[in-house]
């Protein structure tokens, strides 16, 4: 899968499921001291940092849709 598809894949991901996806490896994180963080090659849609940059980058860009909205 080349770099669009992923990004395609990865921003069609539902909020609620993200949210859950973010919570889920938040929770494995604090139960193995950080050693559960996933960073893989290829890249996968459920790694760590993919999941928590996504989350990540939908609240700035809410953040922004709000303030510009005012």
């Amino acid at each position: 899968m080349n770099h669009e598809e992923f990004k395609e894949k990865l921003e069609a991901i539902p909020n609620l499921e993200l949210a859950e996806m973010a919570q889920k490896a938040l929770s494995k994180l604090c139960s193995t001291c950080g050693s559960s963080f996933t960073m893989t090659a290829p890249r996968r849609l459920d790694d760590t940092d993919m999941v928590l940059s996504e989350v990540i980058k939908r609240f700035e860009l809410l953040h922004l849709e709000m303030y510009k909205n005012l």
